[in-house]
C-alpha cells in the first residue's frame, strides 16, 4: 500500500511540474500521501514542502506522524503545527 501510495503522490507531484520544486500540500489527503512518501523512504532533498492550509486533522483517529527529526534533520517543511 506504502508504495501505492508513493507512486501516486509522485505522479500527482509530476503532473503539476513540481518534482524538482517546492511541493504545496492544502488538504489532508496530500499530507497523508506525503507522511506516507516520507515515512517509505522517499526524500524531498532540494526541496521545501509548504503547507498552504490550515487542515483539520481532528478528524483522524490513527494519524502517524511524519519522519522524525534524525532521520531527515535537513529536510525543509514550511508550515505551523
Amino acid at each position: 500500500m506504502k508504495k501505492k501510495l508513493t507512486f501516486l503522490l509522485v505522479a500527482f507531484l509530476a503532473s503539476l511540474g513540481m518534482m524538482a520544486q517546492d511541493v504545496e500540500i492544502s488538504t489532508v489527503e496530500q499530507l497523508k500521501a506525503f507522511r506516507d512518501a516520507v515515512n517509505s523512504g522517499t526524500t524531498y532533498a532540494g526541496q521545501t514542502v509548504k503547507l498552504t492550509a490550515d487542515l483539520d486533522l481532528s478528524g483522524e483517529s490513527n494519524w502517524k506522524p511524519i519522519g522524525n527529526l534524525v532521520a531527515y534533520p535537513s529536510q525543509s517543511f514550511n508550515g505551523v503545527f
